[in-house]
């Protein structure tokens, strides 16, 4: 599947690996760190 068109794809992706690298170190719960991902990517989704 090719990822979407948005401009602003490389900064959600980046945002997202964050949030599983955090939960994978154990830093924060899945829950957590997918919550603390999404704030910030939701605007770059809304306006890419």
């Amino acid at each position: 599947m090719p990822p979407p068109k948005l401009s602003t794809w490389p900064e959600v992706i980046k945002v997202l690996l964050d949030g599983v690298e955090s939960a994978l170190q154990q830093k924060q719960t899945a829950k957590q760190a997918l919550h603390e991902a999404a704030c910030p990517a939701e605007p770059l989704v809304k306006n890419g």
